[in-house]
């Protein structure tokens, strides 16, 4: 990247920035908040020579320069971007921040999972950053989220490299293999220039959580493509020893594996750029910088590498890092003409049915600051069946509509969503005891209660198997049952809210971080990579809840009109048309089948619809007839057997019971019918 160095990164922040610096060795300094400055000496690493480096692949080199005495090479990094809405920003960041010694890259996930990519499969993301001049990416798990087939094409539309240190298996159906590393030269210029020249080789290291990928995942060799990170760097670091002044790992794991990685090789790696964790991190462990900007772009981090003036040749660099606001940075026009072309395909889905509104209780969002609404009740109800929770609260302040629908209004639509619920709004489920949810919901609503009442955005709404006490703030029901202090509930929360402190709901908040604190615990936060926006859980639930109530409501051999043996998109129309009345569109009926049609061949027959049925959690209530939270083999099959008539094959429903089934308890729980979805086929739907 080239331009002048005029502009800093210093001075696009708005606030002066924290500094820790660390003596060489330290460990365990503090997470750092957005605009934060880490800078540390890093470990002497072994002076370059002629000798040739390891090359399985070949490996891109970019020059870079610096104008003083000593040298520089700027990182400009980000990680887990999901969303077009902050690239307008970041293109601006990255053309006010770099200099004649600066690389862009990003460590992982940014092909999906979004609404859009959904449709594009990525194809509108790798074109936003092509024009923001991103040259250096790492895999992420979520880029197997797309089809193979189209992660492949999205590879041959990008402009930047892809970098691909532990995943030698990979297929690739006859490309080229993707380097192993990219070597960077960062040299002098001017009067200096061949006199001060360093080389940087970065990695790219991305999870091998096996509970991340199906089977099919990665073109079908799933997790274990992925070669163990620690190992694999390190042994890319002794084949690049000879040749390199630095080696920069950008890994793609949890930052506790990031930790101990610092702790184990912190000397080898004095710097690790990360992702995975949509939160921020910027730490000091065993001397190795970590820095992780969070999701979406919201920040961007600077990383300036420098070495001393020439005639210190065997000094090792000093390793500074910022992590600035991306609302620094005015938006790109052309970039936002860009996001405006590709989002246009979302447009389609305006009109498009999601779900029908149950009559007997007229939608209604007003007034949802101060009491609990109907809208607020769907929305909590819809995430929780979505995620398999017990329960659901959602902050007001992220339902938006404030409107009476009246009762005429027989479908909600995608352009109500919208308007309802306007923003990203990642949700995740957090084990909370019930004695700390009760004290969060009653912080939230305490505040209508006063006299006169006050409107507050963090005023939870509750899903329909909560009961609230008003006259005393309290409990009384949670998961269709009286409200227990000790259970711990699996409860659907916003991220923002819980992690972030947004709304200023401390006793949520302060739960959380003591609990993060302590132990790190894996459990508080579950499917902590799936805290997906709102919208999408929203949208995805409805469209296989479609599925469900058709084939509950007409039975398999009703929809398959010909007779043959399975279901074609025109018999899905027509039985869509038939329950509801209304055409859902064609953009609706084409996800519709993609949810269903595992083998690809155009049509769901009984084994897909039997396997698409199991996944819902529609099934799961309807056949835990005694509601106790758990389906027997039996109760699957007089469910099943009911709905496929005349052809039901019992054989399919045993084998989907039993790899559901984890523990071998004759049982499926709804968190092991969570994680067996988890581990299934991502499916495209709107």
């Amino acid at each position: 990247m080239g331009c002048g160095a005029s502009s800093s990164a210093s001075s696009a922040s708005s606030s002066s920035a924290a500094v820790y610096q660390p003596s060489p060795g330290a460990s365990g300094s503090p997470t750092a908040s957005s605009n934060a400055t880490n800078v540390v000496q890093a470990p002497q690493a072994p002076p370059p020579s002629s000798s040739a480096a390891h090359e399985p692949a070949p490996a891109p080199t970019t020059t870079t320069s610096t104008t003083s005495s000593s040298l520089t090479l700027r990182i400009i990094a980000v990680n887990d971007v999901y969303e077009l809405g902050n690239l307008p920003r970041l293109k601006t960041a990255v053309a006010q921040l770099k200099t004649d010694n600066t690389i862009f890259v990003l460590a992982g996930d940014f092909l999906a999972p979004s609404l859009l990519s959904s449709l594009d499969h990525g194809r509108g993301m790798v074109d936003v950053l092509n024009d923001c001049g991103l040259q250096y990416v790492c895999l992420g798990n979520h880029e197997q989220d797309v089809a193979h087939k189209h992660l492949l094409q999205r590879m041959d539309e990008s402009k930047f490299v892809w970098i691909n240190t532990n995943a030698p298996t990979l297929p690739l159906e006859g490309r080229e293999p993707l380097p192993e590393f990219v070597t960077v030269d960062v040299e002098a210029k001017g009067e200096a220039r061949g006199t001060h020249a360093r080389k940087v080789s970065l990695l790219g290291l991305n999870t091998g959580d096996p509970g991340l990928y199906t089977d099919k995942a990665w073109g079908g060799v799933g997790a274990k493509c992925m070669a163990p990170i620690v190992p694999s760097a390190r042994s890319m670091r002794e084949k690049l020893a000879a040749t390199t002044d630095l080696v920069i790992p950008m890994t793609h794991q949890v930052m506790p594996l990031d930790r101990e990685m610092a702790e184990t090789c912190g000397a080898e790696f004095p710097l690790i750029i990360g992702g995975h964790d949509h939160q921020p991190y910027l730490e000091t462990v065993n001397g190795c910088i970590i820095t992780k900007q969070g999701a979406d772009a919201a920040l961007v981090g600077v990383i300036d590498v420098t070495w001393p003036a020439p005639e210190h040749a065997g000094a090792s660099p000093t390793i500074d890092v910022q992590q600035l606001p991306i609302t620094n940075f005015e938006p790109d026009k052309s970039s936002e003409e860009l996001v405006e072309k590709h989002k246009h395909v979302l447009k389609a889905l305006d009109e498009a049915i999601l779900c029908e509104v149950p009559q007997s209780v007229p939608l209604n969002s007003k007034g949802i600051r101060l009491a609990q609404t109907t809208m607020g009740s769907l929305i909590c109800t819809s995430v929780r069946e979505a995620l398999f929770a017990d329960c659901a609260i959602i902050n007001a302040g992220n339902i938006r509509g404030n409107t009476t629908y009246g009762d005429n209004h027989h479908y909600l639509t995608y352009s109500d969503l919208k308007a309802e619920v306007p923003f990203d709004s990642p949700v995740a489920v957090v084990n909370l005891p019930g004695a700390v949810l009760q004290e969060v919901v009653a912080f939230t609503r305490q505040f209508a209660l006063q006299d006169p009442p006050v409107e507050k955005g963090c005023f939870v709404q509750l899903d329909d198997k909560m009961s609230w006490d008003g006259s005393t703030n309290t409990l009384t029901a949670v998961a269709g049952g009286p409200f227990d202090p000790e259970r711990i509930y699996k409860t659907v929360v916003l991220y923002q809210v819980a992690y972030n402190g947004i709304d200023g709901v401390t006793p949520l908040a302060n739960y959380v971080s003591e609990h993060l604190k302590t132990m790190d615990d894996p459990t508080l936060l579950q499917h902590s990579d799936s805290a997906h926006g709102m919208k999408q859980v929203l949208v995805e639930h409805f469209a296989r809840a479609v599925w469900w109530q058709i084939v509950k409501d007409s039975g398999f051999d009703d929809i398959d009109e010909d007779g043959s043996g399975t279901i074609s998109r025109k018999e899905l129309e027509a039985a869509i048309f038939k329950r509801h009345g209304v055409s859902m569109g064609n953009l609706v009926l084409d996800n519709l089948m993609a949810l269903a049609d595992t083998n690809g061949d155009g049509n769901i027959d009984r084994g897909e619809l039997l396997r698409a049925c199991f996944l819902s959690s529609s099934m799961f209530y309807n056949a835990d007839e005694d509601m106790d939270s758990h389906v027997t083999k039996e109760e699957a099959h007089k469910m099943f057997q009911k709905i496929m008539t005349s052809s039901y094959d019992p054989k399919v429903v045993d084998d989907l019971f039993t790899a559901a089934d984890s523990d071998g308890s004759g049982t499926v729980s709804m968190d092991e019918l969570h994680k067996y979805a988890t581990r299934q086929d991502k499916s495209v739907t709107i």
